[in-house]
């Protein structure tokens, strides 16, 4: 008894989308000679279909969605740590904590010098416009940043 092992590619078409398959048959002989045996199912081994092959498109669904994704979280998350300035501009005695409010803090400056522009007063100016503006300045920043690292990672 012996195995007859046969490899073939199939293409199955779905409209525009066409799917390479790499099929497998094995074939179970009961001598060297008599290979006249019924064959085992066949099982497609499904390959990335021609748009996940094509890399050379500038930006692909996937890379928008994940884009979008990220400059939004980066956006809402310091809007939201715009509302902690009070936490924030008590700076610990701690050395690493201290450095972490000063730093945090130097990033939602921009909204409170945009807040105060648009207020036309440096002494009172609403928190939520600070906010407003420092999501949108790191929406912006998180989505020319994750397109910048996402073209050199594709090389």
């Amino acid at each position: 008894m012996g195995l007859d092992v046969h490899t073939s590619t199939r293409i199955r078409e779905q409209g525009s989308i066409s799917t390479k398959y790499h099929v497998i048959c094995i074939r179970k002989t009961k001598s060297d000679e008599a290979q006249t045996a019924s064959p085992l199912p066949q099982t497609p081994i499904p390959l990335k279909t021609e748009m996940e092959q094509n890399t050379h498109t500038p930006l692909g669904t996937r890379l928008r969605v994940k884009r979008t994704r990220f400059a939004s979280g980066l956006g809402l998350l310091l809007a939201g740590l715009t509302f902690a300035i009070e936490k924030l501009a008590r700076i610990s005695h701690n050395p690493v904590t201290g450095a972490a409010q000063k730093t945090l803090f130097i990033l939602i400056v921009p909204g409170i010098i945009g807040a105060m522009g648009i207020e036309a007063n440096i002494h009172a100016w609403h928190l939520w416009v600070a906010a407003a503006i420092n999501g949108l300045i790191y929406f912006g920043i998180g989505w020319f940043l994750y397109g910048l690292v996402a073209k050199y990672r594709r090389g």
